[in-house]
């Protein structure tokens, strides 16, 4: 569904409206706050990686840190590298009480390349960067490095409400978006989010009291398209600069 015929049908069909009454910034308002909260329901009853989102960068000759946005960090799910150029290897994390027990200078190439010549790969979090941890410099590798996120999908604004680009389609190759079979019931959730948030509260149609079974319904067909299937994304490198 594109965003004119989201909000013509809201305004016109579910809350009898118009832009004056339902201005774009409040309707963006009660679509993100049921966007969240359909996520959420998504996750829990279809699959907590529904929105997982897979990067894959090419690895820099002496380059161990590569810079993320804030959110990817935040739910890593999976982390690999082609570490001798042609077989990928599955990275674990290590934590800063490892390294503090061990007393490890883990921004020093020598340093590391003596710890984990006998040891696993591993990675950590340094700010907004991922770092490589391994026993060998880091080689020039086309598509080396893959990272799967779990990225929940982004706001709507206001200039969705007056596109014809379907709300199913993200922003950017590092975003993701509700899918459309997931539209109608975000548009059942904020028209009762609206009526229900008038001092008076309104009626809900026959159709909205109906929201649950039509979740249910939703929680079926995206199972079924979920089987092994990750969005793939293209986060931009770059050295930090802008964080």
């Amino acid at each position: 569904m594109t965003g004119t015929n989201f909000a013509s049908l809201i305004r016109t069909i579910d809350t009898k409206t118009n832009n004056a009454t339902l201005p774009d910034a409040d309707l963006v308002l009660l679509m993100n706050a049921a966007k969240d909260n359909l996520a959420e329901l998504i996750v829990a009853n279809v699959d907590e990686g529904y929105f997982l989102a897979e990067d894959v960068r090419d690895l820099e000759a002496g380059v161990r840190n590569y810079t993320y946005p804030t959110d990817w960090l935040k739910s890593t799910r999976y982390v690999s590298a082609k570490l001798d150029g042609t077989n990928w290897k599955l990275l674990d994390e290590i934590d800063y009480g490892y390294i503090n027990d061990r007393q490890l200078a883990l921004r020093e190439e020598t340093l590391i390349q003596k710890e984990f010549s006998t040891k696993k790969p591993r990675y950590y979090f340094h700010g907004t960067e991922l770092v490589i941890l391994s026993g060998s410099a880091i080689e020039d590798v086309t598509g080396g490095l893959k990272l799967v996120s779990e990225v929940y999908p982004e706001d709507f604004t206001e200039a969705n409400l007056s596109s014809d680009t379907d709300l199913s389609i993200p922003s950017s190759n590092t975003s993701v978006r509700l899918p459309r079979s997931a539209h109608n019931a975000l548009r059942k959730m904020v028209s009762i989010a609206y009526k229900s948030g008038k001092e008076k509260p309104l009626p809900l149609t026959e159709s909205e009291r109906k929201l649950e079974i039509d979740l249910t319904d939703l929680y079926e067909k995206l199972r079924g398209r979920n089987a092994v299937r990750d969005n793939i994304a293209n986060v931009p490198y770059d050295d930090g600069q802008d964080y």
